[in-house]
């Protein structure tokens, strides 16, 4: 998931109205201000929210603020007025169809609305579970459990029927958002610092794995590469495929964009016109362009995806 402290733009939130409610992004941003602007009437209720140490400013330090780096958030009751200054984020309001399994879409769509988008749900491929059950079993001895997508993640908590204290004491993921998923079991995780591909990951890792027994859960389209180069590395390693991607028929909303995080769904699209298409992952890109159409922006995460896009439609 996006971080607050991540984000460029100024967050500018919609108070107006008697009783203004607030995304649970906005709440999020809110509760994680260091510097607050008031523009016009603004609720009590609201105000309640922002932590004792943000500082309260003027509208006239708003640019100052945001050049020094502070997570800016602007409560306004006449938005309108302020959506024409540079510093808001201009994208914040846009339409991205996310193309994702609808088991996910909470997940991408909290990205989303952090990065200033609306998110509408436009799944172009459906889940698949073809494992039955996922049965851990300590004579295994599994050391490490190795996992790069958030459908992997629901998956394998869906399908688990061994008690969480038989898996192995060690994770590693490709992202911030497959490391949200494991973090209620409190394990230690090995996460790639910057580069969320299955190549920083493997950079992330010891090059000898000689003694390590892995499990590596993931989905069909995934495809084995990673499984293979942990052997590559001594590692004996249980490749478990959890299910696959099925593409379905529906119709694609009226929207912005579209983001597509799957090779899948984007064999689904036959050209959107002039709507601009966003990609995740070096492989949908490169399916993308062999059926003539080129992604408007592209990144290893939904969030490095949005934050392109951001970044050239405010160009």
């Amino acid at each position: 998931m996006a971080e607050i402290s991540e984000m460029k733009a100024v967050r500018l939130i919609d108070c107006s109205g008697e009783e203004p409610r607030l995304t649970l992004s906005e709440l999020r941003a809110l509760r994680a201000a260091e510097v607050l602007i008031c523009d016009g009437a603004v609720p009590s209720a609201l105000l309640s929210e922002v932590p004792a140490s943000c500082e309260w400013a003027e509208r006239s330090a708003l640019e100052a603020a945001q050049r020094a780096g502070k997570r800016v958030v602007v409560l306004s009751s006449e938005p309108q007025k302020l959506q024409s200054l540079p510093i808001i984020n201009r994208t914040r309001g846009r339409r991205v169809a996310l193309t994702c399994p609808i088991e996910v879409f909470a997940s991408e769509a909290l990205v989303a609305e952090d990065a200033g988008f609306c998110a509408v749900a436009a799944p172009r491929v459906c889940r698949e579970l073809t494992a039955e059950r996922v049965k851990i079993r300590p004579s295994k001895g599994y050391t490490l459990l190795v996992c790069s997508s958030n459908l992997a993640a629901d998956a394998f908590w869906e399908l688990l029927v061994s008690p969480v204290c038989f898996l192995p004491k060690k994770f590693a993921v490709t992202s911030p958002s497959v490391w949200a998923a494991f973090a209620c079991c409190c394990i230690d995780t090995v996460m790639p610092e910057a580069d969320f591909t299955e190549a920083g990951l493997l950079a992330s890792l010891p090059e000898d794995l000689s003694g390590q027994r892995v499990l590596r859960i993931r989905f069909e389209d995934e495809g084995p590469s990673l499984a293979e180069a942990l052997k590559a590395r001594g590692a004996k390693v249980k490749d478990l495929v959890l299910g696959r991607l099925v593409p379905t028929e529906a119709p694609m909303p009226s929207c912005d964009a579209v983001l597509l995080t799957s090779v899948p769904a984007a064999e689904t699209l036959n050209g959107q016109g002039d709507v601009p298409v966003l990609t995740v992952g070096a492989s949908v890109s490169d399916c993308l362009r062999s059926r003539s159409i080129n992604p408007s922006a592209e990144g290893n995460t939904v969030a490095e995806t949005l934050a392109c896009y951001r970044e050239r439609a405010e160009a």
